[in-house]
């Protein structure tokens, strides 16, 4: 393949994002193009068994190709499908879902149309961007498409609630002002909750932070409520109100401080636990296992029905937070234990035990190795969370390996504008 530019037609989406299609036989992945796109792509890399590219020129837009619904999107890397018209996405989504199934895990089964967002814009309650400082201003972005390091300036980001674009304008505004005492931070995340009420911004620093800034962050934006820095690998110092809140459908929302995590889609996490709960069927007098439990996202709602709720959790400020909750909402038939997940479920194993229903929700690298444990310890289902789907197909091949049968797998679309989908899978036990 020797042109560098290259007329191709779009076929499909591909894991990751990039449009697929192909010259002269060779499969040629081509970021930012979409099915139905004729494009003019530019080769960056030219392998033995695929060439990767980008777009050069749109010669003919594909029928679902929109105009981007925000101003930053030919610099910002952060939203690559906002050009991609929303049913166009759920489609592709669950396409991608359904052959990284069968190709990775080799199994097949009914994955189930995407369940959209409830908000296609303004739906994220976090972001974390990286900030420029030129000693007299401060800028704020996200990284420029395939260029590592560097930085496109945002003023609001759509997809981000208004709580949070509210927030950006305020701290760009004040740390402006003490740019000569914050040189050193690299990182600002701003965090909101559900209800949006006052946010947490975390700023996070190679050296030294001004002692004045945080308190003066708090007196001169309206709209934070905690403040938490970083310095290199020191402790993370804390001022103001740095709780935020989370609606789950209990009663009450969840509680959660800084560092432990939260869905950035609160309205899509209520339809994901929603789903979780529903397909556990767990009855009031059943026992379940929540692995990787954070701080009670979906442990807290299992256990509301009275069930006998196990959560298990490496990380020590979300298991206090998952107690804190426990506590506040009244559920005496959960708990949960502080320990590396894998660990803690082959020590159960060993020691003999079993559960009605596993759940797991492990990180983005999935569950590598463990099913063959999840196996011993379920009891007649496991429910899988995936933001994965080529790690969830590894884990399900290995689980239905193990005597499972995967019943069904439920796309949630967590992440708009993205190729990013989160999967609930259904497995009930054969033998």
């Amino acid at each position: 393949m020797s042109p560098d530019l290259l007329t191709i037609t779009i076929d499909r989406l591909a894991f990751g994002g990039a449009g697929v299609g192909r010259h002269e036989g060779k499969a040629v992945f081509v970021t930012g193009a979409f099915p139905g796109d004729t494009v003019l792509a530019r080769v960056e890399k030219d392998k033995k068994r695929h060439a990767e590219a980008s777009v050069a020129q749109v010669i003919t837009p594909s029928p679902s190709r929109r105009e981007p619904l925000c101003p930053h999107a030919n610099s910002c890397g952060g939203c690559p499908w906002i050009s991609l018209e929303y049913p166009a996405q759920l489609e592709w989504k669950r396409e991608i879902v359904t052959e990284q199934l069968r190709r990775i895990g080799k199994v097949e089964c009914f994955v189930a149309p995407v369940e959209p967002s409830p908000l296609e814009l303004g739906y994220r309650s976090r972001v974390r961007m990286k900030m420029d400082n030129d000693g007299s201003a401060v800028y704020l972005g996200f990284r420029v498409k395939g260029l590592y390091g560097s930085m496109a300036p945002v003023t609001a980001c759509p997809v981000s609630n208004g709580k949070v674009n509210v927030i950006l304008g305020e701290l760009r505004q004040y740390l402006s002002t003490v740019a000569g005492k914050v040189k050193e931070v690299y990182e600002v995340e701003i965090e909101t909750g559900l209800p949006e009420e006052k946010g947490r911004v975390t700023l996070l620093s190679f050296g030294t932070v001004g002692e004045e800034v945080a308190p003066g962050m708090l007196s001169a934006c309206p709209s934070v409520g905690g403040v938490s820095v970083k310095e290199g690998r020191g402790a993370l110092k804390s001022w103001g109100a740095v709780e935020l809140a989370m609606e789950v459908g209990l009663a009450e929302p969840l509680k959660f401080g800084p560092g432990v995590f939260s869905q950035v889609n609160p309205a899509g996490n209520l339809k994901l636990v929603e789903k979780v709960t529903r397909f556990a069927q767990l009855k009031n007098y059943e026992t379940a296992l929540d692995l990787y439990c954070g701080n009670g996202n979906i442990a807290l709602p299992l256990a509301m029905g009275g069930a006998d709720i196990t959560g298990v959790e490496s990380g020590i400020e979300a298991v206090r937070y998952a107690e804190i909750n426990r506590v506040r909402l009244g559920i005496a038939s959960a708990r949960f234990i502080q320990g590396d997940s894998a660990h803690m479920a082959t020590k159960m194993a060993e020691e003999g035990k079993r559960f009605d229903v596993i759940v797991l929700d492990p990180p983005r690298g999935g569950a590598k190795g463990l099913m063959p444990t999840v196996a011993r310890l379920a009891g007649r289902r496991v429910i899988y969370v995936s933001c994965d789907p080529p790690s969830l197909a590894r884990d399900a091949g290995d689980l239905v390996a193990q005597g499972f049968d995967l019943h069904k797998a439920v796309p949630v679309d967590m992440f708009p504008q993205t190729s990013h989908v989160e999967v609930v899978a259904v497995f009930n036990r054969l033998v």
